[in-house]
């Protein structure tokens, strides 16, 4: 069947057309004549601004250059002994403090010694080496006026405005030169002219700049390139010119104080003098939006006949969009999933090497002969270790690989018990409320883990928050369908318990949000966290069949929601392996030495576990792999225990090892002990218990005895 071509384009087309593209004229119309009035009044305001600071520039220079002539009057007919009395530096001192901008005032001798000044200074002291003087004393016409300098006896920044002191037959005889601050043109510069966007600077002919505002650090030399220096060159402008600068484009007037070799440059960028246009587009697009509405609003009959093929159009697109969504999900789950399995690798080496390290300082801590020192050595390291043991906890959390004890929990109760804990962690200054729906049904969870990272969301908040805020924590009840969670394959659709964690704190940006729940991710500053805190929250989430979504913004605050599943879902308690020990009180070991099978894939361990057993009074044996384990069970060996890690290579794992124990030898308890065993619960039906490495040499015997007496946990 041919494909049905498109109706031409009829009246209800043209409507639309009309109804767009006539208020769009209309608005962009307005709107560039508004602009071109802003641009002419911000120009104006320039030039103004730009001649006022020159009309005070020279005003001052001027009053510094008659300051200089009362000076010369003073001391026409006196030679160099005459001008080196006290008089003369009284006099100077008068004279500067009664002018603001000025630091001090000098003169000086044929060779460049200070006479006298205003301000005391070591005797001797010369001032030939500054260009002011030796341009005054080269003949140079005029007043020379120097770049900053930190004066040799005022010790602040200055600039010089010299005159030569010449005798009757025009001889030089030397300087009288006055020293003004730079600050004082710069702070003249801000309160006249200091709106936001401002530049406004003090620049000798070369370039040299004498004072800025904004204030800088130092006095840099433009170079000819840039834009002030180039309408110097070209002779500054009357009005005010369109210029590029490194910062952006800018409205810039230039202005030369008086005959002083000396320019004001003051500039505004673009976007300060258009921000009132902007604001001022506000009733012009009201007016073509309400224009629009009208033109919309009677085109609306002609339109109805194209309806329906709009609404295929918007569900063929929604379609689309949520099949590129669960596809865009599973490939976050996927690399996820991925970070989660190396971080669990990680986790497992690593509790293999501090189990070595916690049995081993048990053993060096209990050495005859250790003095105190090596007694509080013996301590730190084991601390340190125990604090690797909860880091490695948190990598298991993200990677799913700890064992939970999932219940029903009632969610308000267990937030409100907690309350005076979170209140304390964040401190006084954030405002902690909770907000639970009243009859909630409990939910399924680990209520240690779920209390883990409550506290790991309100430490966050309190982080976000330094100057304070609020942390709001809400408990609803909430349906979550499959498009909710196409980004979760360890969740089911359904009803959930949702805890939500919303702060008032500084947000986080859009490209931060794709790797929150990473391990070792953090936007904190370096050395004020470890980025395991959410990863946390992740994997115990996750390994509750739940869910977790984060919604961040800067300057908006954060929120956390966990999503846990009903307990009377139906859903199994997965995970929930007791750790042979964790019981209250270890028991005792039973009679006579025992005949133990050690399987470890890694020597230490084995090494490790023999000595203990055997300091025990029991009789090891030790296998590298499970494959090697299950031989000697062939062989007719007998043992009264196995205890067996859970990882290891080879054909048979000790999940394997378990179950193949169990059909040949029953009466045989298997102890498993893992630094890294997501599916702990597989080995249920076949194990007497498990152990959690890393752990110490007590609590290994500990759960060796709970082993032999019940045999297979329930």
């Amino acid at each position: 069947m041919p494909r049905r071509l498109p109706r031409p384009i009829g009246v209800h087309a043209l409507l639309f057309l009309a109804s767009v593209t006539v208020p769009s004229l209309l608005f962009g119309l307005a709107a560039w004549d508004g602009h071109m009035r802003a641009l002419a009044t911000g120009r104006e305001r320039v030039e103004r601004t730009a001649t006022i600071l020159r009309e005070h520039t020279q005003k001052v220079l001027e009053t510094q250059e008659l300051a200089i002539a009362r000076v010369a009057d003073r001391i026409e007919d006196l030679d160099d002994a005459d001008i080196a009395r006290a008089e003369t530096n009284l006099f100077l001192r008068s004279l500067a403090e009664s002018l603001e901008p000025t630091v001090s005032m000098w003169i000086s001798s044929a060779d460049g010694t200070l006479l006298a000044g205003s301000a005391p200074w070591q005797p001797g002291l010369s001032i030939a080496i500054y260009g002011f003087w030796q341009e005054q004393r080269d003949g140079t016409p005029g007043p020379s006026i120097s770049p900053p300098f930190i004066g040799r006896a005022t010790r602040a920044w200055s600039i010089a405005l010299a005159r030569r002191r010449p005798s009757p037959d025009g001889r030089f005889l030397g300087t009288i030169h006055a020293s003004m601050s730079p600050g004082y043109f710069a702070r003249y510069f801000a309160e006249v002219a200091g709106q936001p966007g401002h530049r406004a600077r003090l620049i000798r002919a070369d370039g040299q700049v004498l004072a800025h505002s904004p204030d800088l650090d130092g006095f840099p030399k433009l170079a000819p390139s840039d834009a002030v220096m180039r309408a110097i060159a070209a002779g500054p402008p009357a009005g005010a010119i369109d210029v590029e600068s490194e910062i952006g484009p800018r409205v810039l007037a230039v202005r030369r104080v008086g005959s002083y070799p000396v320019y004001v440059a003051y500039s505004i960028d673009r976007a300060t003098l258009l921000a009132g246009w902007r604001r001022d587009l506000a009733p012009f697009l009201a007016a073509a939006v309400a224009c629009a509405l009208g033109l919309l609003a009677i085109s609306v009959l002609a339109l109805r006949e194209s309806r329906g093929r709009q609404r295929a159009l918007v569900a063929l697109a929604r379609e689309s969009e949520q099949r590129l969504a669960s596809e865009r999900g599973l490939r976050e789950a996927s690399r996820l999933e991925a970070i989660g399995r190396i971080t669990g690798g990680i986790a497992h080496d690593f509790n293999n090497l501090l189990t070595t390290v916690l049995v081993s300082l048990d053993f060096l801590a209990e050495r005859q002969g250790l003095d105190r020192d090596g007694v509080r050595l013996v301590e730190g390291a084991r601390k340190a270790a125990e604090s690797g043991a909860r880091l490695i906890a948190s990598l298991l959390a993200y990677a799913r690989g700890q064992k939970l004890e999932p219940m029903a929990v009632d969610a308000p109760a267990l937030v409100a018990d907690m309350l005076p804990l979170i209140r304390h962690s964040v401190g006084a200054g954030i405002a902690v409320s909770l907000c639970a729906r009243p009859g909630l049904p409990p939910c399924l969870a680990d209520p240690d883990q779920l209390r883990a990272a409550l506290l790991n969301l309100a430490l966050n908040a309190r982080d976000a928050m330094p100057e304070g805020g609020e942390l709001a924590i809400a408990i609803t009840e909430e349906v979550l369908d499959a498009e909710a969670l196409a980004a979760n394959l360890e969740a089911r659709p359904g009803r959930f318990i949702a805890i939500t964690v919303k702060d008032t704190g500084a947000g986080i940006a859009a490209a931060d949000l794709p790797r929150v729940f990473e391990p070792f991710f953090t936007t904190k500053p370096h050395g004020q966290g470890t980025g395991l805190g959410l990863s946390q929250v992740f994997g115990f989430a996750r390994q509750s069949s739940g869910h977790v979504k984060l919604e961040s913004a800067p300057g908006c605050g954060t929120s956390v929601r966990i999503f846990l599943p009903l307990a009377s879902a139906g859903r199994p308690a997965a995970g929930a392996v007791r750790d042979a020990a964790a019981s209250a009180a270890p028991p005792d070991p039973p009679p006579g030495p025992l005949r133990i099978l050690v399987v470890d894939d890694t020597a230490e361990i084995l090494a490790l576990a023999r000595t203990i057993l055997v300091g025990a009074g029991h009789r090891v044996t030790t296998a590298p792999s499970g494959d090697d384990a299950a031989r000697l069970i062939a062989s007719g060996d007998r043992f009264d225990l196995v205890l067996s890690d859970v990882v290891m290579p080879g054909a048979m794992d000790g999940f394997a090892l378990a179950a193949h124990i169990a059909a040949v030898r029953p009466d045989v308890p298997v102890l498993l002990m893992s630094g890294y065993a997501p599916d702990l619960a597989r080995g249920r039906p076949h194990m007497a218990g498990s152990i959690a490495k890393p752990f110490h040499r007590d609590a290994l015997l500990a759960a060796v005895a709970a082993a032999l007496r019940q045999r297979v946990t329930v």
